[in-house]
Parts: C-alpha cells; sequence; structure tokens
C-alpha cells in the first residue's frame, strides 16, 4: 500500500505532517486545509490504508493522525539525538529485562534509569478497573518471553514511591531478543477524560431533560444513520415506539425517505456541517413535517413537527387569496366606520384608484353618502335576519369622476366592537346593454312575428313590401329602406318598394345587378348579407347613384330567396355611419326570409294554377292516346300513326316516326310530318346520320333540346348538319329485349323550353307500348306459325313413316311445309361430291326460286359460304333472319326478296353422323326459326333423316341385292399406332347396338392375340372396355362411336366379317345398293390410313337368309338386340356362360327389361317359325 501513487489531494494533507511523528487532530488537520471535517477525515483515513500515516484514537471520539519516522539506520549519536527528541517516553530493554537505555521522558514518566538495579520487568503496572497486572501479562514480559508486541495499552503506573501515573503503553521486540518500551504519560489526560466523562453524563442528564421538555420532535442520528435517541413526541409522531427504534438505521425503518428530500437535506447537513431546515411530505404518514437538522461529527440532531394542519390553512388561505385576486369581480371590506380594511385588484381597476389611496379611506370615496346609509340599514335588517341577503345597485364613481353602475353584494362580519361589511361589486355595464339589446331583439321578432302573420293573411306581395320596409327602417332607426327586384334578363335590379327614397324613384329606379360599383351586385355574389359602417372607407364596393345621392353612409343588404336563384335584395341604409349588431343583420335576414316566402307562395301558386292547366292538358293526351290504343278496329300500324300524331302536338315538334333498324340502316315505318316535308313510311337512311343512333347503341332515351349546345359531338351527323335538325327527343323501342328501333320526335329550331319530365315519360310510355305491341304481334305469328309447324310436324311424321323411299319422304316433307300457313315454300338439296354443288331433290312451291339457283359446298366458293352449303358442312341447323341485311346471302338476296322471303331456315337431314342433305324453308316473316320454332324445325330434320335411314336399313334387309366391299388394312396395328404384336387371329363376330352412339360387339381371339386385343381397348378411344370368357378366347367389348360402324349401320348396312390375322385386317362390308358406297370408302380410308379396297360387287342373297330378314323386320330394336346379345353372349347355352343380370349390364338396361325384350322376341320368334312350318307338315 506505502508504494502507491498519491493523488494531488492526498500529497496536499500528507505535507502537513513532518515526519518526526508529531500528532495532529483532524479539525486541526482540515483548519490547515480549509476543508470540512467530513472530507479531511475521509483523506485522512485513505492515508493511514496507504501506510503514510499512522493513527489512533484520543479519548471518545477524538483521534490524532501522524507521519511514521522513516527506518534508515542512523549512527549512536543519531539515535540518542532521536531518543531524546521522541515525543514519548522510550526505554530499551535487554534480553534480561535490564533497562539498556532510556530517555528523559521515560525517566521522567516511570522513573526508571540505566543502573544495574533498574529492571523493565520489574515496573508496577495497574489496569483499568485498579488491579495489579499479571507478571505474565505485564507488557515488557509479553515481548521478552512471547515476542508478541504491545500495542497502545493503557495502564496506571506506580513509582517506588508510590506516586500512580495514567500511561499509554507500547512494547515491541527487537532483533537481539530485547524489547522497546514506549509510553506516554496520560495521566492529565485521562483527569481530563474523566472530568469530561462526568460532565458528559452530566450533559446527558440535562439534555435529555431539555429533550423531554421541548415540544418539538426530536431523534439524534450516528454517523452510520442509526438511531441513538427519539424521544417520545418523535415516536409518537413517526408512530413507532422509541425503544425500537434506537440502534435502528432511519432508512431501514422508514425505506420511503430513502432517496426522498429528508435523506437529500440530512446528508448535506453532515456533509456541509451546517444545519439545514425543510419542509417535506412523508406519504405512508399522511403528514406533513417541518425539519431542522444539526450537524455534528458524530451525527445529527433533528427536530421536528407536523404541519400539516398549518400546510392545510395556507393552502386554504392562498386559495382564498388566489380566489380574491382572479375572480373577475372586485371584493372589499369596510370597517364598523365605513372605511376600506381590504380590497383586491379588481375593485382597484374597477375604481381607478391605487390599493394604498382605498384602505383607510371612506366609502364615499366611491359612491354616494346615500349608498352608505342604505348599505348600513341592508346590513342592520341582515343581521336582525329581516333580510336573508344584501343586494343594491349603484353607479360607483371611479377616480377620474366618471361613474360606472354596478351591482353590490355584500354581508355583515363582526369586527372589533362594530359591524364591518364585505361584499362583492361588480360592472353590470355589459348586462344592462344586453338587456337592452334584449329588448331591441324582442321587437324586432315582435316585428319578424307581425310582418310574418301579414304575410299569411294578405295575399298581396306588393302591400307586404311596403309594410316590410316602412317596419324595418322604423325598428333600426334607418332612414332608408328598400325591396329591389332582379331582372335577369336585363342584369338589372328595379326599385320596387321603399321608404324614404325622393319622390318617383319608387318603381322607376334601376340599380345594375353587375356593376362593381354597386352594393347590391356585390350582395348578389355573396355568400352572406353584406354590412357597410361607413360607406366613404368602403373598398369593396363604391356605390351607386341611388345611395350617393341621399348621402347614404351604412347599411344592411341581403338576398331575397336561394342563393342560386334570388328574386331581389332587401336593403336598409342610414346617414350616419352605424355599427350593426349581428341581430341587426339577423333581423333584416329574417324580413327577407318572409318576403322570399311570401313571393314563393304566389309563384306556387301562379304554377299551381299552370299545373292545372297542364294536368287538363296532359289528361286530354292520356285520354286520346287511350282511345287510339283501346280501338281494337284499328290496325297496330294505324294506332302507332295515330299516336305519333298526338305526341308530336304534345310535345311541340314538326316531326314525328317510328323507325325500324335494319344491320346499318334506318328505316321509317311510320312518319307524321308536315304535308311539304320530303320524307315517308319506307325511307331508308343510314343510321350513323341520325341520332337514333346514339339511342340505339345506348338503349336509353335522348333528349336535346338544342343539339349543338347540348350534344355537339352529334351536331356534325349528316342528318342534323344537312336536314338542320336542332331539337330531338327518342326512345328505344324493344322487342324481345334488343332494339327494335326508335320512336322519335325532332325539329328543325332550338327548343325555347325545355322537354318536361312528363313529356320524356310520355314518350317512353308509348315507346314501350309501341315495343310491347310489335313483340305481341311476333309472338302472335310466331305461335301461330309454331301451330301450324306442330301440324305439319305431326303430319310430316305420319306420313314418312308410310312411306318406302326416300324419294317419297322427302316429296311428302315439302309438300306439307310448303301448304302450311307459316312457309311460302321449301326444298330438299343434296351435296354431290363431284360438282360440290347442291342439288335439289324435292320441292314444294319452290319451281321459280331454283331456277337457275346454284349453291356451293366448297367453303372457298363465294356460293358456298351461304347457310345451306355451312348446314351440309357441319350438319347444324343454319338460320338467316333479315334477307335484306344478312352478310352472307348477298348471292341470294334478290332471288329471296323478288319472292318475298324475309327469313330462311337451312335445315341438315341428319341421322347419326350421317349427313343426308338439307331441307330449306322460307318464309315473309322476319326473324322467323328463333326459339322454339327453331327447335321444331331442327327436329324436323331429324326426324326425316331417321326416316330416311330407317328406309334405306328396311330396304337393306329386305333387297335380294346386296352391294358387298372387302378392304384389306396391312399392318393395322402399326397403322393405329398399337403397341401389339403380330401373332395370332382377333375375329370380330357380332356387332349389337345399344343406343344410337354405342355398340357391343362379340368375338374371339387365339390365345397368342389376347393381348393383342388389350392393347387395342388401351390404344383406340371408342374402344371403352373388353372383357373376356372364362374359356380365355371368347370376349365381349364396348365400343362408343366407332367411326366405320356408325356410319354402316346408319345406311342399313352391316360388317360380315372382320378378321385380324397376324397384324393384317380384313373386313368386308355389305350395304343396300341404293347406299352411296363412296362414302362408306371415306369413312374406311379416314378410319384405317393404310386400308385398300379389294373388291366391290353386287351379289343376290341366299334363300338361306331370307328367314333371317323376315325375323329381323318382324322384331323391334330392342328385342332384336336383347336376343343377339343373350345368343352371342352365351345365355343360351348350358350351363350358361353368362346370367340374364350379365347381359343386361352389356346392354345398359336393367334385367327385368332385358328378359321382357327377351320373351317377346322369343315369342315372336318361336311363332314365326313354327307358323311358317306348318303347313309344310300338313
Amino acid at each position: 500500500m506505502a508504494g502507491q501513487s498519491l493523488t494531488e489531494s492526498l500529497r496536499e494533507t500528507l505535507a502537513l505532517f513532518d515526519g518526526t511523528g508529531t500528532p495532529l487532530t483532524t479539525t486541526e488537520a482540515a483548519d490547515r486545509l480549509d476543508l470540512g471535517r467530513r472530507s479531511t477525515y475521509d483523506r485522512l483515513d485513505r492515508l493511514v490504508d496507504r501506510g503514510r500515516l499512522d493513527t489512533k484514537k484520543v479519548g471518545a471520539s477524538a483521534r490524532v493522525w501522524w507521519r511514521p519516522p522513516s527506518d534508515d539506520p542512523v549512527d549512536e549519536t543519531d539515535a540518542a539525538r532521536v531518543l531524546e527528541t521522541a515525543p514519548v517516553g522510550l526505554v530499551a530493554v535487554a534480553a534480561d529485562g535490564t533497562v539498556d537505555r532510556v530517555n528523559s521522558r521515560a525517566r521522567a514518566t516511570l522513573d526508571v534509569d540505566e543502573s544495574a538495579e533498574s529492571a523493565a520487568t520489574d515496573l508496577r503496572f495497574y489496569d483499568e478497573d485498579g488491579d495489579p497486572v499479571p507478571p505474565a501479562d505485564h507488557p515488557v514480559r509479553t515481548v521478552l518471553d512471547d515476542d508478541t508486541p504491545v500495542s497502545d495499552r493503557l495502564l496506571e503506573h506506580e513509582t517506588p514511591d508510590g506516586t500512580r501515573r495514567w500511561v499509554r503503553v507500547s512494547a515491541s521486540p527487537r532483533a537481539d531478543g530485547g524489547a522497546v518500551l514506549a509510553c506516554t504519560d496520560v495521566t492529565t489526560l485521562r483527569q481530563t477524560q474523566s472530568e469530561l466523562e462526568r460532565e458528559r453524563e452530566q450533559f446527558a442528564d440535562e439534555l435529555r431533560e431539555m429533550v423531554d421538555r421541548i415540544d418539538d420532535a426530536f431523534f439524534a442520528l450516528d454517523e452510520s444513520w442509526q438511531f441513538t435517541q427519539v424521544n417520545d413526541r418523535a415516536a409518537t409522531l413517526l408512530d413507532s415506539p422509541a425503544d425500537e427504534l434506537v440502534g435502528e438505521r432511519v432508512w431501514e425503518v422508514f425505506p420511503e425517505a430513502a432517496d426522498s428530500r429528508f435523506q437529500t437535506e440530512y446528508e448535506l447537513a453532515f456533509e456541509t456541517q451546517e444545519s439545514r431546515s425543510f419542509e417535506a411530505y412523508y406519504p405512508p404518514l399522511a403528514t406533513w413535517f417541518e425539519v431542522t437538522a444539526y450537524p455534528s461529527e458524530t451525527g445529527l440532531s433533528v427536530y421536528f413537527r407536523d404541519v400539516t394542519d398549518r400546510r392545510r390553512r395556507e393552502r386554504e388561505l392562498e386559495l382564498y387569496e388566489a380566489i380574491v385576486e382572479t375572480v373577475d369581480d372586485g371584493i372589499y371590506a369596510v370597517d364598523d366606520d365605513g372605511e376600506f380594511v381590504l380590497v383586491n385588484e379588481q375593485f382597484c381597476d374597477l375604481t381607478g384608484y391605487e390599493e394604498a389611496e382605498l384602505l383607510g379611506a371612506d366609502a364615499t370615496t366611491v359612491h354616494s353618502e346615500a349608498i352608505s346609509q342604505r348599505a348600513r340599514t341592508m346590513a342592520s335588517e341582515v343581521v336582525s335576519d329581516d333580510r336573508d341577503v344584501a343586494q343594491l345597485e349603484l353607479d360607483v364613481r371611479t377616480s377620474d369622476g366618471g361613474a360606472v353602475p354596478c351591482e353590490a353584494r355584500f354581508s355583515p362580519f363582526p369586527v372589533d366592537d362594530g359591524v364591518g361589511r364585505c361584499g362583492v361589486v361588480r360592472d353590470v355595464s355589459d348586462r344592462l346593454e344586453r338587456e337592452a339589446e334584449l329588448e331591441r331583439r324582442v321587437h324586432q321578432q315582435e316585428v319578424v312575428t307581425d310582418l310574418g302573420q301579414r304575410a299569411l293573411a294578405d295575399r298581396n306581395v306588393d302591400t307586404l313590401m311596403r309594410t316590410a320596409t316602412e317596419l324595418v327602417a322604423e325598428t333600426l332607426d334607418n332612414e332608408y329602406c328598400k325591396v329591389l327586384d332582379l331582372d335577369p334578363a336585363t342584369d338589372e335590379l328595379l326599385l320596387r318598394e321603399g321608404v324614404g327614397w325622393d319622390d318617383g324613384l319608387v318603381g322607376s329606379a334601376t340599380v345594375s345587378a353587375v356593376a362593381n360599383d354597386s352594393q347590391a351586385s356585390y350582395t348578389l355574389a355573396s355568400s352572406a348579407p353584406v354590412v357597410v359602417e361607413d360607406l366613404t372607407t368602403e373598398r369593396r364596393f363604391s356605390g351607386p347613384d341611388l345611395l350617393t345621392d341621399h348621402d347614404v353612409r351604412s347599411g344592411i343588404s341581403v338576398i331575397i330567396g336561394p342563393r342560386d336563384d334570388p328574386w331581389g335584395i332587401l336593403g336598409t341604409h342610414d346617414t350616419a355611419d352605424t355599427t350593426f349588431t349581428e341581430h341587426d343583420v339577423n333581423f333584416v335576414q329574417s324580413v327577407a326570409t318572409i318576403l322570399a316566402s311570401a313571393i314563393a307562395r304566389r309563384d306556387d301558386e301562379r304554377e299551381l294554377v299552370d299545373r292545372r292547366a297542364e294536368l287538363r292538358r296532359r289528361e286530354r293526351t292520356l285520354r286520346r292516346a287511350h282511345e287510339i290504343i283501346a280501338d281494337s278496329d284499328r290496325s297496330v300500324e294505324e294506332q302507332i300513326e295515330s299516336l305519333l300524331g298526338v305526341v308530336r302536338e304534345t310535345v311541340g315538334t314538326p316531326y314525328a316516326s317510328l323507325s325500324h333498324v335494319q344491320g346499318s340502316d334506318y328505316v321509317f315505318e311510320s312518319v307524321d310530318a308536315p304535308a311539304d316535308a320530303d320524307l315517308g313510311a319506307g325511307d331508308v337512311v343510314p343510321l350513323s346520320y341520325t341520332n337514333c343512333d346514339r339511342v340505339v347503341s345506348t338503349a336509353e332515351t335522348l333528349v336535346l333540346e338544342d343539339v349543338e349546345r347540348d350534344a355537339p359531338e352529334l351536331a356534325d351527323k349528316a342528318g342534323n348538319a344537312e336536314w338542320g335538325i336542332s331539337c330531338y327527343l327518342g326512345a328505344p323501342v324493344t322487342v324481345d329485349d334488343a332494339v327494335y328501333g326508335t320512336f322519335c320526335f325532332y325539329g328543325m329550331e332550338p327548343r325555347t323550353e325545355e322537354f318536361s319530365d312528363w313529356e320524356v315519360a310520355l314518350v317512353d310510355l308509348l315507346s314501350n307500348w309501341v315495343g310491347s305491341e310489335l313483340e305481341r304481334q311476333q309472338h302472335v305469328e310466331l305461335l301461330s306459325a309454331l301451330n301450324g309447324l306442330n301440324e305439319v310436324f305431326n303430319e310430316i311424321t305420319t306420313a314418312v313413316v308410310e312411306q318406302s323411299t326416300r324419294e317419297e319422304i322427302e316429296e311428302t316433307v315439302c309438300h306439307h311445309l310448303a301448304n302450311s300457313a307459316s312457309y311460302q315454300f321449301a326444298w330438299v338439296g343434296e351435296g354431290d361430291s363431284g360438282s360440290q354443288r347442291v342439288v335439289p331433290r324435292a320441292e314444294a312451291g319452290a319451281e321459280d326460286y331454283l331456277d337457275g339457283l346454284e349453291i356451293s359446298v366448297d367453303p372457298d366458293d363465294e356460293r358456298g359460304g351461304g347457310p345451306t352449303g355451312e348446314a351440309i358442312r357441319t350438319g347444324e341447323i343454319q338460320t338467316v333472319g333479315d334477307v335484306r341485311t344478312a352478310d352472307d346471302y348477298e348471292c341470294w338476296r334478290d332471288r329471296a326478296e323478288a319472292h318475298g322471303v324475309r327469313a330462311s331456315a337451312a335445315v341438315p337431314i341428319v341421322h347419326e353422323d350421317t349427313v343426308y342433305g338439307v331441307l330449306n324453308l322460307y318464309t315473309g316473316r322476319e326473324n322467323a326459326f328463333e326459339g322454339r320454332e327453331r327447335v321444331v324445325v331442327e327436329q324436323l330434320g331429324e326426324v326425316v333423316g331417321h326416316a330416311i335411314a330407317a328406309t334405306q336399313r328396311k330396304q337393306a334387309l329386305m333387297s335380294d341385292e346386296v352391294v358387298e366391299l372387302q378392304f384389306h388394312i396391312p399392318d393395322v396395328f402399326e397403322t393405329l399406332d398399337v403397341d401389339a404384336g403380330t401373332c395370332g387371329t382377333v375375329t370380330l363376330d357380332h356387332a349389337i347396338p345399344v343406343t344410337d352412339d354405342e355398340y357391343v360387339v362379340y368375338g374371339s381371339a387365339t390365345p397368342d392375340a389376347v393381348e393383342s386385343v388389350h392393347a387395342i381397348t388401351d390404344a383406340i378411344p371408342h374402344w371403352e372396355s373388353v372383357t373376356f370368357r372364362d374359356d380365355g378366347t371368347d370376349f365381349e367389348a364396348r365400343l362408343s362411336e366407332p367411326p366405320v360402324l356408325s356410319v354402316v349401320a346408319s345406311v342399313g348396312g352391316f360388317v360380315e366379317s372382320a378378321v385380324v390375322e397376324d397384324g393384317d385386317y380384313r373386313m368386308t362390308i355389305r350395304v343396300s345398293p341404293t347406299v352411296d358406297t363412296r362414302r362408306i370408302i371415306d369413312v374406311v380410308t379416314d378410319a384405317y390410313p393404310g386400308a385398300q379396297l379389294l373388291k366391290r360387287r353386287q351379289r343376290t342373297r341366299d334363300d338361306d337368309d331370307r328367314l333371317q330378314r323376315e325375323l329381323t323386320e318382324a322384331l323391334t330394336d330392342r328385342q332384336l338386340a336383347a336376343l343377339e346379345a343373350a345368343y352371342h353372349g352365351g345365355f343360351f347355352e348350358w350351363p350358361r356362360d353368362v346370367s340374364g343380370q350379365d347381359v343386361a349390364d352389356s346392354l345398359d338396361i336393367a334385367a327385368s327389361t332385358f328378359h321382357q325384350h327377351l320373351r317377346k322376341a322369343e315369342r315372336k320368334a318361336f311363332d314365326y317359325i313354327l307358323s311358317s312350318a306348318m303347313p309344310a307338315s300338313t
């Protein structure tokens, strides 16, 4: 520790000591350093820790510090000198206890010298209790015997002559085995200490008595902040017994005081050794304390008292003072003599006097003696309970001689032997002014109410205006008032009524409504009333002649009526500068509102009269329209023509028309126009020329009073520019949710008045009626056509069944259709694959139409894009709603229009995927063949196709002649991209139609070809599934829409044989000689690109086939399918290969249905066989 470097402050402190060992007390060191005792103590203590100083306690609480001498060796002379100059007595003791050397201080203190007779161990010592120190505990003996040093031991030494002295003894061993004994005579100090202890005890007793006598709470703290003393008052305030506090640290007993102002102040007192006084609040005890802390070197003495009540009173007093000083009213108090004893700042401000001027002055300084007398009387009445409160009104005289109207409320209070008065004085100038203002407002309201009642009673608006101007001028005490009537056409305001103006001006004088110098024009442009207090300084406008000629300086002007549609202006003016209140402005505005209401009521009454006249006119119009619509003797066209005239007269246009949209054309169907107009029914113009184009495209009513103004983008349309159309009202006519045309009215001049909402609604209403009637008419025609078509459909269905050839069927169909009322003519055509032309096969009523008619089935031919060619190519019905506008009817439009044709339908005659031809129907009804009619006509094509197919099948079955086509398809699996081997044989034995598109095929396969059958099923889409029987070679396959089988079956043919052997496919097909074999060949080559036709021959059937053909003819399709499926499926084997349920599942029918068909087929077969065999057996 001694080797540590020292800070500047520690070096400064160490320099106080000279190294001779001279001690200093803490206080001496503090004085020399000019530091506090606590800070000095800390420095000295750190120097001791570092070995630079030594210290010991002296007395009860004092301590001395000294710098130990250096350990450097010295010579004998130096040693003797050091020994003699040492501040303590020193005795050098030999190892045997004899004295080697002694200094003068030791001789004087211990009465010992260096003689041989002197032995240090013989020195007699007594302890602090007066008992002799035992030899073993003798300080010298302790060192010599135990080599143990003795430090600062307080003993009493007895000299040979019996004198006793108190000494402090220290002993240390020497290197040669001896000892050094150091002693200090502290007898005087001991005596002083004893005296001090007696005095201390006496002081403590006195202090305790004094503490017990003082009223303040008291406690003492030591340097560790522990309680050393607590009086009863402190224990009571701290709510803790004194004996429990003593010895405890204050911050532990009262933790809430830690880090609070209490701790801060106590530490400052201890640090600065200066007393600290403060007040602080201690929350746990909810108490304010007044504290004084007195520091000492060993602690603090704290005196405190509970000042909570005083603090509360002070706060109340502060609050009272704050109220007195912050209240807006003046507060005063006078004594029994009527002299001021208290005034607040507001009272001084009210009177204009300083507080010093008023205090002690008589109350008559600020009011009359009469007021003082009244105040005394009223105070006496309050004291005697004759009055509850004392209140009076007075004029308070101010220091500058003025007077302020005030209201005083006061109460008596005792003062010495008399009664004083304290009260509140309030300036009531504003209140009085408000009361006066209220009276003015009440009067204004009465005027407004009276004027409102007059407005209700008197219908004459001019009289009401005249009265209003008089009342406004009188109420506001203005010289002038006026009502200005706005004329929007001339932008001028007429002086309609007024008061105060020069003679002759009312009814003739005008003011500009737009000039910049006009207050009236400024008012019209403003969103609020305009108030002028001094016209000469006005910057917003300069004022018109009407005002300046009458020396007007101030005024108010407000709008009469709504701001966006004003009727005029109400203005009031005066020749003096005037400050108008908000209530004045509201008053003028209220009068203007009454005038506006009266004017509006007058206008409403006029409008009511006009509306009644308009309603009568509308009633007449509606009655005429109703009579026209209800007249069943008129046709729709006649009704529409009459309605056009009625509406045209109503809306006031020279032109009216109902027009129909045909593609990009606009056809006038009915027109009501001047006799000299170059416009009539049937005229056609481009739709884009007209305003109706906008109506058609938007399907909304178009209203244009001025085309150029309302829709400038339409002004350049040819109809508007060339024909001069300037106004237009048109509504869409809708038929079957589509815009049919327009119901419109127009003229050559812009309208001066708008089309009324009722006129627009009338046009909308009648356009809806026209659309409904046209729609109803079309529906009637369509219903008639459908009824006729249904009759024809039924007749054709019955007739075609009875026909035996295709030609007969086609002729029958054409005949029935042409003879119906719905259609003009019909014909059936067939596409010729060689010429790519449509060749007529049958017709009825179409002789002239078909002459020279050319229709192609080639889509690249200009005559192949029409409905007939498209129907043959697609197998779907094609209709034309209007041959006049259809783009794909260009080649035949003239021919059709010449025959009165408006609509046509090309109906493909189809059965399954086979298109036999096309049935063409023509009618004069526009947009026919839509909806239900289209469906029926389309079904007619399917019925005819089915009949033709059935006839062909019948012919194929019953004919003795058949055409046989033999095909060879090499490497069929490779052709069809089927991953199958080429070994083995697959035979397709029989095919049974399940539905129109699905078949069940029975066949067999050699064992080495079974996998090939599975591969075919996996690879070819129309092979849906395959099931092998238990023998592993026979199978049943289900096919969906097989291309070859479907077409062959549709023409009544059948596949005679189909065998795949070693990858090559051989197939033989038989059809009726009437069938177009080219179609069969095309189907096969399409399905099998590598197919080769080996042979085509016609042959006669064997007689053995006749029985099978006749039996097949006798059975229905379902019965034949059930019988063949049972036979080929193994149902008749024994035991059965399949059950009835299995066969039913193959046919997609219920088991009960299968058995029903099978039993009927069996009965017919047995009946046919047995009945045929009976004649032969008889």
